[in-house]
C-alpha cells in the first residue's frame, strides 16, 4: 500500500467529529510514469499507530516512487523533498475498500471500478 501524508496530498479522512469508525477514507493510489491512479473508498476508516513492518513497507515505496520520478528526469533533492518529514509523522488508517474508481486522466476518470457506465 503506499505511504504518504498531507504533504504528498493523496489521502483524506473526513468525519464530523465521530468515531473514528464512522468515518470515510478516500486514498489515491497513483504511479507518475503513467499517471495512473485509482481512489480507493471506505466507511469504517480508523487511525493506527503504524507497525514496525508499516514503517519499511513505506520506506521501500518512497524509494520505488523516487526512483521512478528520477527515471523521469526530476532531480534528486525534488524527488526526496515530496516526502521530506513524513517519517515521523507517519500513521496507519486501516479501512475495508468499499468502492474503487478509475482516476488516470483521460476518458474513464471517475468511473466507478467493475461498473458498466
Amino acid at each position: 500500500m503506499p505511504c504518504d501524508g498531507a504533504g504528498a496530498g493523496a489521502g483524506v479522512v473526513a468525519g464530523a467529529g465521530g468515531p473514528a469508525r464512522q468515518w470515510r477514507y478516500r486514498r489515491r493510489v497513483h504511479a507518475p510514469s503513467t499517471h495512473q491512479t485509482l481512489q480507493l473508498k471506505g466507511l469504517d476508516a480508523e487511525i493506527v499507530a503504524p507497525a514496525a513492518e508499516d514503517r519499511s513497507v513505506c520506506a521501500a515505496w518512497q524509494e520505488s516512487f523516487v526512483a521512478e520520478l528520477l527515471e523521469l528526469g526530476y532531480e534528486e533533492r525534488f524527488a526526496r523533498g515530496v516526502f521530506a518529514g513524513l517519517t515521523d509523522e507517519l500513521v496507519a488508517v486501516r479501512f475495508t475498500p468499499d468502492a474503487a474508481f478509475e482516476q488516470t486522466p483521460g476518458p474513464s476518470a471517475g468511473q466507478q471500478l467493475g461498473s458498466d457506465t
